[in-house]
């Protein structure tokens, strides 16, 4: 039996659970297979695979889902080749301009407490930031410079965040040194 002799939709979801090289490859091969490689249900499942991998960044599954096919397709390049300001070809006039944002928190600190690049964590998606600062574990939402949750404790001597489904949740790890206060 030959590839091109099982149904279409077999093929599609074949395509579906390909990665984006492999798909690129499979449309050079033929008419047939470069159509189904070009649908929008393919470019979909390449960018959520990406997504849930960490390498696409502040898009939801909503978001992916909405997105018409130029611009899942315009995604998946960016991440193959770079921003388009990366491309020689262009001038900087043909360049899209981009302006830059940026986000300042402002944690509580005190002057006794001693800061370190070990006190800050930016999680995977760049979404939130984990701060360890006098008052205990925060979480800020860069967005908007909010303070999300905080476990407070002056004893946090180190952690470590792991996001699952996609950013949607993390699982955090707290390490608590040193003696816990004496309450008499």
């Amino acid at each position: 039996m030959k590839l091109l002799d099982l149904p279409l939709e077999l093929l599609l979801m074949v395509l579906c659970f390909c990665d984006v090289s492999s798909v690129m490859l499979a449309s050079q091969t033929n008419k047939t297979l470069h159509d189904l490689a070009c649908l929008r249900i393919v470019w979909i499942s390449l960018v959520e695979d990406l997504r849930h991998r960490g390498f696409v960044d502040r898009l939801s599954a909503a978001d992916v889902r909405a997105m018409p096919t130029s611009d899942l397709v315009a995604v998946v390049r960016r991440l193959v080749v770079g921003p388009a300001a990366w491309s020689p070809a262009q001038s900087s006039a043909e360049r899209p301009s981009r302006s830059a944002s940026h986000v300042v928190l402002r944690p509580a600190m005190s002057p006794g407490h001693p800061f370190s690049h070990q006190d800050v964590a930016v999680l995977p998606r760049g979404e939130h930031v984990l701060l360890n600062n006098s008052r205990g574990l925060e979480c800020w939402r860069v967005a908007d410079g909010v303070l999300v949750w905080r476990y407070e404790s002056d004893r946090v001597e180190a952690f470590a965040a792991d996001v699952q489904d996609g950013g949607e949740s993390a699982n955090l790890v707290i390490c608590i040194g040193g003696a816990p206060p004496n309450h008499q």
